[in-house]
């Protein structure tokens, strides 16, 4: 029996090769959006699952607030691992990383090779028994041991030693010799932390401070199995309690608990491993971070573009159905029962559905290149290692398939042989009830998409042409990985260029800045701090970057006494406490429990941007002085190309070795919105998509209302109806459709859009145009979907119609 419904299914669907063509590529689209979906989710998902005790690792937070200042940060104090591993019988084993924050990059050389290396961090040698990062060469227990000692991933190894045994080879880094102890298996895609190098953490000469409101470090536990993470939290607070409050009170010069009741705290918190990646609420984080508001968003967009897939699938199938009632008819006197029928017409649409499925795996092959670039991923598809996710998909399709067919073939089945056989269709397959409210889905979810595309759109480019606050155009940017050569001397080695303008110095640039120092204007009780970021930069920094001053100066060689000197921004200023008017000369230290350092502040900088939209600008101190980490030049834009290979030469003489990797402010400070930019291109490409399908789902209904109302047209044209009158009569009932579903799309829309730019703190308005524009859009593609037949049929010839007929 089931070789002959596919006989017959098979021969039907030959026969129907433009509806099957059709029905198939609709189906495949949709399809493989959601494959592509379903991957890209699938990686988001698996950060940090590979490691073997994932379920039991842990990072410690710290939860501090001052003076109304919450301040949550994924960095704690270097003596916190030493204690929870002699003190907490719950953890099994603990580590600390450290890293640059603001991704700067080190500078790496084995004899000629030298590279400026953005994967090098230092971790304990307990962390082989925190996390899994197999070691291929070397011993786990001892690679990390002693000082000075580094492993390095295997694709690193083949890029420094080639074919060489690496083991015992020694590098060199900031000037220090790192002795080659293992080599790591390639870190997965899939682990927050990403590195190539990672080098003994005692090699850092302070690591082993013992102070506890210094938070450099990022602390990871593993807990013993069955331990509450819980219980662990609460226990330690009393961290707090025996080692932080000392410190905080030396530093203030009050006590701990009147702090407190001033609005101070401080508090750790654990989040697990699998949450790190998607749900972190913490801020200072190494690695990579993603947002778990972008899976649930492109989950959505999957479920839509299927749905919409298996409507259309729905619509062209009952749209034939007047082409294949007199079969029905036949079939039913020749003896077919119903269920036999609705079995016939369920195979077709499997098979269909199972060939679609064929087509989108192909799409999926042949895009997945672009897509990686596009999602910034390294997704792939192994038909071995990936049997669960085609098994899947295979379910999702033959879903779909029975969902999408479920509907035809309970009308198709039911028409009544008398009835058909004598050209008459049941009165339910005229009336298009549910079609109507199918395509009034389908575009409310295409107008809907297109409003959300539109605001994405505006509020992506409002945050690439805002004014941030300072000039970051045309500023080329040396990361520092030594500083064995004065400043002084770079300084004016690098601006005796006739193609450089201006150069500063600094710890760190717009986009990268993570440090927060505590400060307090003097003279103020020793309870009231605050929390403010900082940067350390050079002379000219500020005329560098084109920052605009609104009070005082800015820093100056003609005052020597500058090097104990401040400036704020304007939110710093209004956190401090001070006026434009009386800002200038008032003095503000930095607390300390050995000694403080104080200082006037002598500028105020207009507020710039130096940190994600989504945050408004903090309260901001600069100062002079510090190690520098990278060097600004201001170029001109005139034969760039000779002026940078100049600035190469110039850097060969003068940075001790140090390698000439460059790159250029405005693209680095485009991070800062990366994530949002990919998202609005996948959200634009997939809206075109749901868009195409939706208009597929239109054309069947198109093809079915003509079909029914060829014989009125007839009469019409013979009574004198002209092609306008008879496309505009056609038209009108689809454009109600979209009228409806504008209606309906419009309100959801605006809320989920609202929604998302609440995440923003610098934010567009949604402007009534993206509303209207969408609306007109989705009418003219309806209208120029649905002309093709409306236009055939009113042109056909009426005597051709009314014979027909």
């Amino acid at each position: 029996m089931l070789k002959n419904y596919l006989v017959i299914a098979l021969r039907t669907v030959s026969k129907q090769r433009a509806y099957t063509s059709i029905n198939v590529f609709g189906m495949a689209i949709g399809l493989a959006v959601a494959m592509l979906i379903v991957l890209y989710v699938r990686d988001e998902l698996s950060y940090d699952r590979f490691h073997e005790h994932a379920a039991s690792i842990y990072r410690i937070n710290l939860d501090a607030a001052f003076n109304g200042q919450a301040l949550k940060t994924a960095t704690s104090p270097a003596p916190m691992a030493g204690v929870l591993a002699t003190e907490y019988p719950e953890v099994r084993a603990v580590a600390r990383f450290f890293a640059s924050f603001d991704d700067q990059g080190q500078a790496v050389r084995y004899e000629d090779r030298a590279f400026l290396e953005s994967g090098w961090m230092w971790a304990d040698s307990s962390v082989f028994d925190v996390m899994t990062f197999p070691l291929l060469r070397g011993d786990a227990r001892t690679a990390l041991a002693q000082p000075y000692s580094v492993v390095m991933t295997d694709a690193m190894a083949k890029k420094y030693f080639g074919g060489d045994d690496p083991l015992g080879q020694t590098v060199y880094s900031d000037g220090d010799a790192y002795r080659v102890t293992g080599i790591l298996a390639d870190i997965p895609s899939t682990s927050h932390l990403q590195f190539d190098f990672l080098a003994s953490l005692t090699s850092i000469p302070w690591v082993n401070q013992a102070n506890w409101v210094s938070n450099s470090f990022h602390t990871y536990v593993r807990l013993a199995e069955g331990k509450d993470p819980v219980a662990f939290e609460q226990k330690l607070q009393a961290l707090v309690q025996t080692y932080v409050r000392p410190q905080v009170e030396g530093a203030l010069g009050v006590s701990f608990d009147e702090a407190v009741a001033n609005g101070m705290r401080w508090a750790y918190f654990v989040e697990p491993l699998g949450d790190l990646y998607l749900h972190s609420q913490a801020g200072g984080t190494i690695g990579r971070t993603g947002d778990i508001t972008y899976v649930y968003v492109l989950n959505a967009i999957a479920v839509f573009i299927l749905l919409i897939a298996c409507i259309n699938f729905m619509n062209l199938a009952t749209a034939r159905s007047t082409g294949r009632a007199r079969e029905v008819g036949v079939r039913k006197v020749m003896g077919s029962t119903r269920r036999q029928l609705m079995r016939q017409f369920l195979v077709e649409s499997m098979l269909m559905a199972l060939a679609a499925l064929g087509v989108a795996s192909l799409l999926v092959w042949l895009s997945l290149g672009w897509f990686n670039q596009l999602a910034d991923k390294t997704l792939t598809i192994d038909f071995t290692r990936d049997a669960g996710f085609f098994a899947g998909m295979l379910g999702i399709t033959l879903a779909a398939g029975l969902l999408a067919g479920i509907y035809p073939a309970i009308v198709l089945s039911a028409f009544q042989p008398a009835a058909v056989l004598k050209g008459t269709l049941p009165r339910g397959v005229r009336h298009a009830g549910l079609r109507n409210a199918l395509v009034v889905m389908q575009f409310g979810l295409s107008i809907g998409m297109l409003i959300c595309a539109g605001v994405a759109s505006r509020q992506l480019d409002f945050m690439q042409s805002k004014d941030v606050g300072f000039n970051k155009n045309q500023v080329l940017v040396l990361p520092i990985t030594s500083n064995s050569v004065a400043a002084e001397t770079m300084h004016n080695t690098l601006l005796s260029d006739q193609g450089v303008t201006g150069v500063a110095f600094a710890n760190a640039l717009p986009g990268r800045l993570t440090t927060t120092d505590a400060f307090r204007p003097e003279g103020i009780s020793g309870n009231t701090i605050f929390a403010l970021a900082s940067a350390q930069v050079s002379h000219d920094y500020i005329e560098t970057l084109e920052m605009d001053l609104v009070a005082g100066r800015s820093f100056s060689r003609a005052f020597p006494g500058d090097s104990a000197a401040y400036v704020v921004n304007e939110a710093g200023m209004r956190e401090l406490g001070f006026t434009l008017e009386d800002v200038i000369g008032k003095r503000i230290e930095e607390p300390d429990d050995e000694a403080a350092v104080s200082g006037p502040i002598v500028g105020v900088v207009r507020d710039f941007q130096f940190e994600s939209f989504e945050n408004t600008i903090r309260p901001l101190v600069l100062k002079l002085g510090g190690d520098m980490q990278y060097a600004l030049l201001r170029v001109s834009p005139v034969r760039l190309d000779e002026t940078i290979e100049r600035l190469r030469m110039k850097w060969a003489d003068i940075a001790g070795g140090q390698p000439f990797d460059y790159f250029f402010l405005d693209d680095d400070f485009g991070r800062l919105y990366a994530s949002e930019q990919r998202l609005g291109q996948i959200f634009g490409y997939f809206t075109a998509l749901t868009v195409f399908i939706a208009c597929l789902g239109l054309f069947g209904l198109a093809s079915y209302v003509t079909a029914t109302r060829t014989k009125e047209i007839g009469v019409r044209k013979v009574l004198g109806a002209t092609v306008p009158q008879l496309v505009l009569l056609l038209s009108k009932e689809f454009s109600r459709l979209i009228a409806v579903a504008y209606v309906l799309a419009v309100p959801v829309a605006l809320y989920a859009m609202d929604r998302w730019l609440a995440h923003f703190a610098y934010r567009v308005t949604i402007s009534g145009w993206i509303i209207v524009g969408a609306g007109v859009v989705a009418i003219l593609i309806a209208l120029l979907t649905v002309s093709y037949q409306s236009i055939r049929t009113a042109l056909a010839d009426p005597v051709d119609s009314l014979r027909y007929e």
